[in-house]
Order: structure tokens, then C-alpha cells, then sequence
């Protein structure tokens, strides 16, 4: 007769092993898996977490486009940007937006000596709104700030503040001193708003 396989027994002490281990792991089921979480825990925990995932992504987002993080008032925050004119070619950088100072109107003279030139202007100061010192500072300092304006303007010959170029340059040193008796980063750019030399 042909051998038939044959299925083979557990011995006697396998299948108690068997037994035995397989309710040690079922004690050790009960004993280690001390603490779960009900279904509704488990859905206030998934809302957390995705709440606590926006908020981070808002944050660097934030950082990412200069709405947080930098001090302000300390210039960093504030970015100039560069553009070219598409007809002309010429390059000028566009100053970031910020709160509007606005000065008295003065007229002053040159000081060309061969000739009298009449310089009327309006001079405005652009500081960083959010820099809660820096309006207070330009107030108290009015005075000043209207007497070394008309010292700088009144230094010049009708040649060096005659074209837009040389205003330009005129602006960025009225900037530098300006900022140095507010003693402050936050002024962000001084503006010719009018600007006549006659």
C-alpha cells in the first residue's frame, strides 16, 4: 500500500506550550494596554492637531512674506522694491508704503551769489506706522527737523537741485538727517511733495 502522509499529532506538551503561550500573551493584552483613548477623545485630538498644523503653516507663511518676526522700526521689516520703466529703461526703486508726516510749506532761498533762486517745497516724512515712538519724536522735534531741512535746501546752488535726479539725492540726504535727529530706524523715506526753484 502506498505511503499515505500522515498528520502528526501535537505532542502532548506543544499544544499545552501553545495554550500556555497563547494566554500569557492575552494576560499581557490586559496588563499593557492599560490606557485608550475613546473615539471621542480621538476626534478632539485629530481637530487639535489640525489646528495646531494651520497655525504653524500661518506662521511661516507669515515670516516667509514679512508679516512677522523682525522688530519693527528697525528697517529690516521694510523692503524697498526695484523696477525698471518699460518705455525708457530707467530704474527706480519704489519705497514701501508707511503713515505720512507732513511739514509746512517753506520757501527758501539758494545759495547762488550771482543769481536769486526761490526754492518753494513741501517736504513730507514716511515712517513706519507701527512704530508707536516715532510720530511723538517727530513732533517734539518739528522745530528742529524744519530748521536743518532749511539749512540743507538753503546750501544748495541752483545747479545741484534742478533736475529730478539731483532732487532725488536731495531727498535721500534730507533722509539721513532726519533720522539721526529722531535718532530712530523707523523713517522709512522723505518725499518732495512739491518742489519748485524759480
Amino acid at each position: 500500500m502506498a505511503d499515505e502522509p500522515v498528520e502528526e499529532e501535537a505532542a502532548p506538551d506543544e499544544a499545552a506550550a501553545g495554550e500556555e503561550g497563547a494566554g500569557e500573551g492575552a494576560a499581557e493584552k490586559k496588563k499593557g494596554g492599560g490606557f485608550k483613548l475613546g473615539p471621542g477623545a480621538v476626534k478632539i485630538l485629530k481637530m487639535s492637531l489640525q489646528y495646531l498644523l494651520v497655525a504653524i503653516i500661518a506662521f511661516v507663511v507669515a515670516l516667509c512674506t514679512g508679516g512677522g518676526g523682525g522688530e519693527k522700526g528697525t528697517g529690516s521689516a521694510q523692503q524697498d522694491i526695484q523696477k525698471t520703466d518699460p518705455v525708457t529703461g530707467d530704474v527706480f526703486v519704489s519705497k514701501s508704503a508707511g503713515a505720512d508726516w507732513t511739514m509746512d510749506e517753506m520757501i527758501i532761498n539758494t545759495s547762488d551769489e550771482d543769481s536769486q533762486h526761490l526754492v518753494k517745497c513741501q517736504i513730507v516724512v514716511s515712517y513706519e506706522p507701527l512704530d508707536q515712538f516715532i510720530l511723538e519724536e517727530l513732533s517734539k522735534r518739528k522745530t528742529q527737523i524744519h530748521a536743518e531741512f532749511r539749512k540743507i535746501i538753503g546750501g544748495k546752488k541752483f545747479m545741484e537741485i534742478n533736475t529730478i535726479k539731483k532732487q532725488d539725492r536731495l531727498e535721500e540726504e534730507l533722509l539721513t538727517r532726519v533720522q539721526t535727529i529722531v535718532n530712530r530706524a523707523g523713517i522709512i523715506a522723505i518725499y518732495l511733495k512739491e518742489f519748485t526753484v524759480h
